[in-house]
């Protein structure tokens, strides 16, 4: 036990940042979640292995600075595994055509070829309350912030995407064609105003800068 505790005092003096908590968790959180995506088919085994080395890590050495890192790495690791089941039930839905009624959080935009929105999940039989989608559509119909609406749409498994970690780094895991809508309901009125707000801060942008510079701002 001594000589653990030495250990630490030892790195402690060659590593200074090891004094500030939340340095060495974010760290520690970074390295846990590589090890995690590597070997993500064993990560929940790997969270327990984790739990239980940090749990007797903190009982050795008796350092509040560890326990705090302990448990908020054991929480960022959590998080993780729990976002990789996530990802894995959502793709087992790759081709399914649903009925869902969804929230667009942002207005659609037109890539010149088809109409894309992010949309959150309000009800569905097969997929979870605030699931985040990508959503795509070929035909007119401008979606803004705020509209609630039901419709069909057909699911597709990220795999194999060209943005899969965009996407999922914006917590999107399922692409979604919209097939049609079956019809608009009560807007949902936060959404709606965070929409009124970007399109007055775009519009100010873009009548007080020249595009090139409006567009980086």
């Amino acid at each position: 036990m001594s000589l653990i505790k030495k250990i630490f005092s030892t790195a402690y003096d060659v590593f200074p940042f090891l004094n500030r908590p939340m340095a060495t968790c974010a760290c520690v959180s970074f390295l846990a979640i590589i090890i995690l995506y590597s070997f993500r088919a064993s990560a929940l085994s790997l969270l327990v292995l984790f739990a239980i080395s940090l749990f007797a890590l903190c009982i050795i050495t008796r350092n509040k600075k560890i326990v705090v890192i302990s448990v908020l790495t054991l929480a960022v690791c959590a998080s993780t595994v729990n976002e990789f089941e996530t990802i894995k039930e959502l793709n087992c839905l790759d081709g399914q055509v649903i009925e869902v009624e969804l929230t667009a959080i942002e207005d659609s935009y037109d890539t010149g070829k088809v109409h894309k929105v992010t949309v959150y999940c309000n009800k569905s039989d097969l997929v979870s309350k605030y699931t985040k989608f990508s959503l795509y559509y070929f035909f007119d119909e401008d979606i803004k912030c705020g509209d609630t609406f039901s419709g069909f749409v057909k699911l597709s498994s990220l795999e194999g995407s060209n943005f899969k970690e965009y996407n999922y780094g914006n917590t999107v895991y399922l692409d979604c064609k919209l097939i049609k809508i079956s019809e608009y309901l009560k807007s949902n009125s936060f959404f709606e105003r965070v929409g009124n707000v970007r399109r007055y801060m775009i519009s100010t942008l873009r009548r007080n800068f020249p595009d090139d510079i409006s567009s980086i701002l």
